[in-house]
């Protein structure tokens, strides 16, 4: 009922806008906007005390100061479609021209490796530069002062509840790495495995990790002074293709990395569990936790790289630890080893959610073009209907129901697929 209630007011400002006068059209998107948070609040199943920069997250950039898309300007099909995805969203981007691969010297985009054949080449290339082009200009923003920025690639979709999704995500981090405010002191943490794991994480596999936190029994924390997302974080992995729960795992990797998490339960914008997917092996979120629940956790094992946000300080680490040496793996597998600490001397602080909150759009249209870095030229087949994995209210996939004024119930695909009408259909 809430949800219906913020899809008709939000619908009615859009429908009356063009008549209004406009200082009044002003007054009323103002109006609207300063309350915007308060939807959110009615659409998430948590109650929570106060919302104080909270509210940011409820802003044309998410709580971010920016956000920048990597777009290659030769696939405006896909520029399209994140333009009016973020329009009709309310949020403000601004592209950032990807690299072309074919105008790239393979010996001087980036630091080859000694050995040739690691050597990166075409659009894996392209990519690798691409998201170190971000980088430069996230570590720029210390001349505006900036703080923060998201990334995303030009196919990057997410839930019509975003706002309230990210939300959730942020008082989770808070919960992970924000001091407890009752102790008095700033080394005390409700995750007793941070910032550092601990002994018994190295000498004792065995060793159990500590309780998780649970969304609706939040411990209270210092509020941050920087983001609303927390103090101190480097990155935070929005979109990939899955991830390994430290908690639940004891490798050389996972030792490094903290092993707090919080779960929400009942979460109804988490897919079913039959059509969750990771590239991870095993899959921790099917494996160890009921159907609806998504969980909050340090990044571990990260692949793909829809969509990540990086602070000043993680921007310019990334620049030392990743552009300045040699690049023999695709740029999400050198973010990973930098979040897992195996490359450089700096300690890293990555967090990410499970599944994620940024899918992959995949359009109407020749299947075998949808990737840059991966097209499948056997592929023949035509897609005839839009979809994202794993996201359940599409923003692209609504863009008719949002442009109509709300006049019908959001497609949620995986009903849509429990009906007979499955996301994926090809000619």
């Amino acid at each position: 009922m809430a949800v219906h209630v913020a899809r008709l007011a939000l619908g009615a400002r859009l429908a009356n806008r063009g008549r209004l006068l406009p200082l009044a059209a002003l007054f009323l998107f103002g109006l609207v906007w300063l309350f915007l948070p308060r939807f959110g609040v009615a659409n998430s199943p948590h109650r929570y005390r106060g919302l104080d920069d909270l509210r940011d997250i409820f802003n044309a950039t998410l709580g971010f100061e920016e956000i920048f898309v990597i777009s290659s300007a030769a696939r405006s099909d896909r520029r399209d479609g994140i333009i009016l995805g973020a329009a009709l969203s309310e949020v403000r981007i601004k592209l950032l021209d990807g690299a072309n691969a074919s105008q790239l010297d393979d010996m001087h985009a980036v630091i080859p490796p000694v050995e040739v054949d690691k050597r990166l080449k075409g659009a894996n290339l392209g990519a690798f530069r691409s998201h170190i082009n971000v980088m430069q200009e996230t570590s720029r923003i210390v001349q505006r002062n900036l703080t923060s920025v998201l990334v995303l690639e030009d196919d990057a979709d997410w839930d019509v509840r975003i706002r309230t999704q990210l939300r959730d995500f942020a008082l989770s981090t808070r919960a992970l790495i924000q001091p407890l405010a009752s102790r008095g002191s700033s080394s005390r943490y409700a995750d007793a495995t941070f910032p550092e794991p601990g002994p018994d994480s190295h000498t004792d596999p065995e060793a159990p990790p500590p309780p998780p936190i649970h969304l609706g029994r939040l411990p209270a924390t210092i509020k941050p002074s920087v983001s609303p997302y927390g103090d101190g974080w480097d990155m935070l992995w929005l979109g990939h293709c899955g991830q390994y729960i430290p908690a639940h795992i004891s490798t050389a990797d996972s030792q490094r990395v903290p092993k707090g998490r919080v779960v929400h339960g009942s979460d109804e914008t988490v897919p079913p569990r039959e059509r969750l997917w990771a590239f991870a092996n095993p899959f921790h979120l099917v494996e160890k936790y009921p159907a609806q629940t998504r969980v909050v956790h340090h990044s571990l094992t990260g692949t793909c790289t829809q969509a990540y946000a990086m602070s000043q300080a993680g921007a310019r680490k990334i620049l030392s630890e990743v552009a300045l040496k040699p690049a023999e793996i695709p740029f999400d597998l050198a973010l990973r080893a930098y979040c897992e600490g195996r490359i450089g001397p700096n300690k890293n602080l990555c967090l990410t959610v499970s599944p994620s909150l940024i899918g992959q759009f995949r359009t109407i249209g020749p299947e075998g073009g949808a990737s840059i870095i991966n097209p499948d030229g056997n592929d023949k087949r035509y897609r005839l209907k839009g979809a994202t994995d794993l996201i359940r209210m599409s923003v692209r996939v609504n863009k008719d129901v949002i442009l109509g004024g709300y006049q019908r119930e959001y497609i949620d695909q995986y009903e849509e697929e429990a009906a007979g009408r499955p996301m994926n259909q090809f000619a």
